[in-house]
Order: C-alpha cells, then structure tokens, then sequence
C-alpha cells in the first residue's frame, strides 16, 4: 500500500486551527453593519455624534413660547436674535473634549402640525468648537434629526418642549442651520455666553 509522503505544513497542526479561527473571526467582525442611527456615527470627536434622532417621548407639551423665542421655517423655536437678554448663561462640564467644556441650557421647542422631518445642523467649520444637544440623554451632536411628533401634544398644546442646550470651547454667537423635509433652511444665530 502506497504512503503519501508528508507534507511540510503537517508538522505545524496545532498552529493551523488558531490561525484559521482567528481569521474566521476578522471576517465577522468586518461584515458587522454600522452601530444603530440612535447612537449616532462619530464625527471625528471624542464623545461627539455625528447624528442623533429625536424621541417624540421625550417631549413636554407647552402653550406659549419664552419671551426670547422666535420661530425658525415655523417648525422650530430658538431664543435667536442680537438682544443682551437673549444670551445664554454657560457653566463648566468638566469634559475631555476642548469643544464640550462650556454647557449652555436652552430648550428645542417643535410646533405643533410642524409636519415632517427636520435637522439642526452645526455647519462643519464649526465642529471643533460647537455641539448641540436635546432629549433625554442630552448627547452632544453636530446634526440633531427631528419629527413631527403629532401624537404627543396635549389639548391646548402648542408646542413640544425638549431639554437640553449648546456645548462650545468659548463664549460665541453660535451659527446653526435649521432645514425643513420640503427643501427649506435657515441660519439662526444664537448668542452662548456672549450677545451676537
């Protein structure tokens, strides 16, 4: 009966399977898909998302808009405008990132029967030093997604009321961009810690 002659790697066994299962596992890894839209793609900062959707449920229905309000494409308000009472107070976070060590609070009103989708976008010239936030988590992003969220509104509500604010490395009349499903936008500035 006739032998097969050895061949060189048959020596080596015991190395071949971890080898082989090692790479099965890079291969997996590599196929994983991209981390769910509600944590956001990373924009390049530590700690900032690039996107971050909206949840309706974290909303408070209100009737009135603050004094320092105004509307932007009838869908949003912001306390917007060049007026001394308009400036927001910030505090120190504490946080890593130059771009989130000062917080401003202000909250994102949506308006009712607003319809639609809509972004608040920080213009890219501004990510190492601007990030927004609103709703529950309050995670720092430099394009909030937003919705209508008919359902949520109280009787007499006018308009859904989030948390949450501005992140900036220095006092600055912040520039953001707020843009409507139909094609819309509009740049509002918002002074953080200093009037515009």
């Amino acid at each position: 009966m006739a032998t097969v002659a050895a061949r060189p790697w048959d020596r080596f066994w015991f190395v071949r399977w971890p080898v082989c299962g090692l790479v099965v596992l890079l291969l997996l890894a590599s196929c994983q898909g991209r981390a769910p839209s509600d944590t956001g793609e990373q924009s390049g900062r530590v700690g900032v998302a690039y996107s971050i959707p909206m949840r309706c449920q974290d909303g408070k229905s209100t009737a009135h808009t603050p004094p320092s309000y105004e509307a932007v494409l009838g869908i949003v308000a912001l306390p917007v405008g060049g007026r001394p009472d308009d400036v927001l107070p910030t505090t120190e976070t504490g946080h890593a990132d130059p771009a989130l060590r000062l917080f401003a609070s202000v909250d994102l009103l949506v308006k009712r029967g607003a319809g639609g989708r809509f972004t608040i976008q920080v213009p890219p010239s501004l990510y190492d030093r601007v990030a927004v936030g609103w709703g529950y988590e309050q995670a720092p992003t430099h394009r909030y997604e937003g919705y209508a969220c008919a359902a949520f509104f109280e009787d007499g509500g006018e308009w859904l009321g989030f948390s949450g604010g501005i992140w900036v490395t220095d006092p600055e009349c912040v520039t953001v961009i707020v843009r409507s499903e139909d094609g819309r936008s509009e740049t509002v500035h918002v002074g953080v810690g200093t009037p515009c």
